[in-house]
C-alpha cells in the first residue's frame, strides 16, 4: 500500500510539472521522427526500430540544446514554446509512421516504461535539490547556461581549455527544459535525471533483442536491470546525473554497432550518419562514453569472430576441461572485480554476491561465447583503473579510461544479462531436451519475482547518506543572509583527497543559495574502538583557521560534518540554530582565536 501511495505521488508530480513533461515528450516526439527517417532501411524489429528511435529522439534533442549552449542563445519561454509547436507539428505531419510501428509488443513496453518513470520518481518526492554535493556543480553549471549573457560562476563551462569541461550535453538538455518551461533547474535536474533512469532501463531491450534473437529475453533482461537491481537508481543519491544519462546514448550506439555486424552488407549511408550523432550525443552526456565505444569495436569483432577463436583455442563442445577453466576463472575474476568496486553495503552483500558468482558461471552454458565476450568487456574495463593514461593534455580526472561510480553505474548492463543467461544455463541443463517448453513459464516467474521486489521489497527513496539538504537548511541559510556580513567566510566539512575536495553535508548549499564565500575544511579519520567517524582537531587547527580568514562554521549534524563540541573548545559562540543545524562564529584578534 506504501508503495501505491508513492506510485500516486508519482503521477501527481507528473501532473504539477506537466508543462516541463508535455514539452519534452512532444520535441523527443519530433527527434524520434528523425531517427525512424534515419533508421529506415535497417533490417531490424518493428519493436527495436521503436524503441531504438524513442531512444534517439532524447539523444537528437540533447544535440539541438548543445547548439543553443554553443550559440549561447538564451532559453526562455517564449523559445520553448516556439520549439514545442514546431515538434508538435512536426508530430502531427508525421503521424503515420508512429500507426505503422503500433504492435501489442510495443504497448507493452509503453506501459512498462511509465510503471518505471512512476517508480524512479519516488526518489525526488521529498528533494528540495538533488542529492549529494556533486549536484551543487550541476545546478551551478545550468544556472549559468541560463544566463549566457553573464559571465559563469561556476568552475565547469564551455571552454577551450579541457580542464573545464564538464559533461556539458546533460546541463544544456537541462537548461534548454529549465528555461523553455519555467522549472526551476533544481527541479529540472531532479526530474530529468530519474527520467533518463527509466530510458537506461528501457534501452536494455533492443540492446538484447539483436544479442540474444530472442524477444522473451530482451523482456527478462528488461526486467532484471528495472525491478530488481538497484544500480543505476542508486547512483541518483551520488547526483551521477551525467553518468547515468549516457548510458541511453551508450547503449544507442552499442546496439547499432552489433546490428552493423549482422547486417553490413546492407546498410546504408544514414545509418551510418546515425551511429555517428549517437556517439557525439553520448560522448556530451558523458565523455568517458567515448571510451566504451573505443572498447566496444574490437569486442563486437571478438564476437562476430569468436567461433573461430573458440575453435582455435580448442573450446568445443567435447573440451570439457578447457572450458571449465574458462568458466570458472572468468566468473572469479568478475567477482573480485564486483568485489572491488565497494558497491554500497545495503545493495551487494555477501548472498547476492555468491548468487551473482554462481549464476555467471551457469550463463556460459547458455551461450557461452556471448558470455564469454560481455565478462571480457567488463573486466577491460575495470582493468583500465590501473592503467594511467599517458595523455598530458587531459583534465586530472580522466587520469584512467574510467572512474570507480562510472564503472559501478554502467555495471547493471552486464549484471542483468548475466543475471537472465545464468537463469536459463541453469534451465538448460536441468530441462535438457524440454528447455523451450519450461522457458515461457521460466521467464513469467522470473517477471512476477522482479514486480513483487519493486513493490513490496524494493526503497525506492533516497537514501540518508546523502540528503544535504532540507527544510532546517533553507531557513538556516536564510538566517545567514539576513545576519552574516557578505564579506565573511564559513567553513564546511568536507571529505576526499586535498585539491580535490568535496563537502560532507548541507554546507555544499551555502555559497549557493546564499552569495557568502565558504572554505572546504578536510575532516580525518577518527577511528575509536573500531568505529571510524570524521572529526578534526580545532585545537591545533583554529590558528591556521584564523589567519585564513575563516570566522563561522556551519555544523549540520550529519555523521560527516562537524563536531560542535571541539568549536566549544576553541571559543566559538553559538549564532543560531534550527533542527541539527548549527551556526557558529570564530572571534579572532589579530589572526589568533
Amino acid at each position: 500500500m506504501n508503495t501505491i501511495l508513492m506510485l500516486q505521488g508519482s503521477i501527481t508530480n507528473i501532473l504539477q510539472n506537466w508543462n516541463f513533461f508535455l514539452s519534452l515528450w512532444i520535441i523527443q516526439g519530433a527527434f524520434t521522427v528523425l531517427t525512424l527517417w534515419l533508421m529506415s532501411d535497417a533490417l531490424l524489429d518493428k519493436d527495436v526500430i521503436s524503441v531504438l528511435s524513442f531512444l534517439g529522439g532524447i539523444l537528437g534533442f540533447t544535440l539541438f540544446s548543445l547548439v543553443i549552449t554553443i550559440g549561447r542563445i538564451k532559453p526562455s519561454p517564449a523559445l520553448g514554446i516556439a520549439i514545442t509547436v514546431i515538434a508538435l507539428l512536426i508530430l502531427i505531419w508525421q503521424r503515420h509512421q508512429f500507426r505503422s510501428l503500433m504492435t501489442f509488443n510495443l504497448a507493452g513496453l509503453i506501459i512498462f516504461f511509465l510503471f518505471i518513470l512512476l517508480l524512479r520518481l519516488i526518489f525526488i518526492r521529498d528533494l528540495l535539490v538533488p542529492a549529494y554535493s556533486d549536484s551543487v556543480l550541476h545546478l551551478q553549471i545550468v544556472r549559468d547556461l541560463l544566463n549566457p549573457e553573464q559571465a559563469p560562476q561556476a568552475f565547469y563551462r564551455l571552454s577551450s581549455d579541457p580542464r573545464h569541461y564538464y559533461h556539458v550535453g546533460f546541463h544544456s538538455l537541462a537548461a534548454f527544459l529549465s528555461g523553455g518551461t519555467s522549472t526551476s533547474a533544481e527541479q529540472t535536474i531532479l526530474l530529468l535525471g530519474q527520467y533518463f533512469q527509466s530510458l537506461a532501463i528501457i534501452a536494455v531491450f533492443p540492446l538484447t533483442r539483436i544479442l540474444t534473437k530472442n524477444s522473451l529475453s530482451a523482456w527478462a533482461v528488461m526486467s532484471i536491470a528495472g525491478l530488481i537491481l538497484t544500480i543505476p537508481a542508486y547512483a541518483s543519491n551520488w547526483g551521477k546525473y551525467p553518468s547515468i544519462a549516457s548510458l541511453t546514448g551508450i547503449i544507442f550506439g552499442l546496439t547499432l554497432f552489433i546490428a552493423y555486424c549482422d547486417n553490413k552488407a546492407v546498410l546504408s549511408k544514414k545509418l551510418y550518419f546515425l551511429t555517428f550523432l549517437a556517439v557525439l550525443s553520448a560522448t556530451s552526456l558523458h565523455s568517458r562514453s567515448l571510451f566504451v565505444f573505443l572498447l566496444a569495436i574490437p569486442a563486437i569483432f571478438l564476437y562476430s569472430k569468436s567461433s573461430a577463436i573458440l575453435e582455435k583455442l580448442e573450446i568445443k563442445e567435447n573440451n570439457t576441461e578447457n572450458k571449465m577453466m574458462i568458466i570458472v576463472l572468468w566468473a572469479i575474476m568478475l567477482h573480485v572485480l564486483v568485489l572491488a568496486l565497494k558497491f554500497p553495503d545495503s545493495q551487494y552483500q555477501y548472498f547476492p554476491s555468491f548468487l551473482f558468482l554462481i549464476l555467471t558461471i551457469f550463463s556460459f552454458y547458455s551461450n557461452f561465447a556471448l558470455t564469454w565476450i560481455v565478462i571480457s568487456f567488463f573486466l577491460t574495463m575495470g582493468l583500465s583503473i590501473l592503467i594511467p593514461l599517458p595523455l598530458s593534455f587531459l583534465p586530472v580526472r580522466y587520469s584512467s579510461l574510467f572512474d570507480r561510480p562510472f564503472l559501478i553505474v554502467f555495471f547493471y548492463l552486464p549484471a542483468s544479462f548475466l543475471i537472465w543467461q545464468g537463469i536459463e544455463g541453469g534451465l538448460r541443463l536441468v530441462a535438457k531436451n524440454t528447455f523451450e517448453s519450461w522457458r515461457q513459464r521460466l521467464f513469467t516467474i522470473v517477471f512476477f519475482i522482479c514486480l513483487s521486489n519493486a513493490i513490496f521489497i524494493q526503497n525506492h527513496q533516497p537514501s540518508d547518506c546523502c540528503i544535504f539538504m532540507d527544510d532546517n537548511d533553507l531557513f538556516s541559510f536564510h538566517w545567514m543572509k539576513n545576519n552574516i556580513p557578505e564579506d565573511a567566510l564559513i567553513g564546511i566539512a568536507a571529505t576526499g583527497k586535498t585539491g580535490s575536495l568535496q563537502p560532507a553535508d548541507g554546507g555544499a548549499w551555502v555559497e549557493l543559495f546564499t552569495g557568502i564565500s565558504t572554505r572546504k575544511i578536510k575532516l580525518f579519520n577518527d577511528i575509536t574502538n573500531h568505529n571510524i567517524s570524521w572529526n578534526i582537531d580545532f585545537a591545533s587547527e583554529g590558528l591556521r583557521l584564523c589567519k585564513e580568514g575563516v570566522d563561522y562554521f556551519y555544523v549540520d549534524g550529519l555523521q560527516n560534518s562537524f563536531d560542535e563540541y571541539t568549536l566549544v573548545k576553541i571559543g566559538s559562540k553559538y549564532e543560531f540554530g534550527l533542527g541539527n543545524i548549527k551556526i557558529y562564529h570564530l572571534e579572532c584578534k589579530d589572526g589568533i582565536p
